[in-house]
């Protein structure tokens, strides 16, 4: 009959200033002392009676339920988060009414962005870095264009009735230009 036997390898440090056996057999005793406590710990850990879980799990429910009361009452005092500048643009399309301040914040937001592009096409006449991101800028905004009228347009033939209004109105909105432009034109050749 054959024993199975596990080999472990244990690092211990042990200040000395001559190691003799003694030294590293108490050592070793002091190691497996300490490393038997710790297992016996968990051991008894793990063997909870059946009352003390039960009230451990109460206790538990019971300080996640306060922290739940109070975090509730912390988010309720504080004043509502503003909308993102994304959102206020999104509400406006949608036809809901801003507050002056998000119109303000939204308004400045647009004025904003759009001296930065002006200042960028000044600055693209004479910077050859500026020229560049400009046209970065010119493909990127041709390129969603393009993408969100696809878009539009598979919406609108797949039968979705928002989208055939988009359409539609795009659709009455470039006649319009078409003949505004056409009319522009004529006016020019008369005088």
């Amino acid at each position: 009959m054959q024993e199975e036997v596990t080999n472990k390898t244990v690092a211990l440090c042990i200040r000395t200033t001559k190691l003799t056996a003694d030294v590293l057999k108490s050592a070793m005793r002091a190691y497996l002392r300490s490393h038997s406590q710790k297992s016996n710990e968990k051991k008894q850990a793990k063997i909870l009676k059946k009352q003390e879980a039960e009230r451990l799990a109460a206790y538990r429910e019971k300080k996640n339920r306060q922290h739940k009361a109070w975090y509730e009452r912390q988010k309720a005092a504080q004043p509502p988060k503003p909308r993102t500048l994304k959102e206020l643009a999104a509400a406006l399309d949608a036809g809901q009414p801003l507050t002056p301040e998000e119109t303000e914040r939204l308004e400045a937001s647009r004025s904003r962005k759009k001296n930065a592009y002006q200042e960028l096409k000044a600055q693209a006449e004479t910077d050859p870095v500026a020229a560049a991101e400009l046209a970065r800028r010119r493909a990127y905004h041709s390129e969603a264009t393009k993408k969100s009228r696809q878009k539009m347009y598979e919406e609108a033939a797949a039968g979705n009735p928002e989208a055939q209004a988009r359409y539609e109105n795009f659709l009455a909105a470039r006649r319009e230009n078409y003949h505004k432009k056409k009319q522009d034109e004529k006016g020019e050749q008369i005088a």
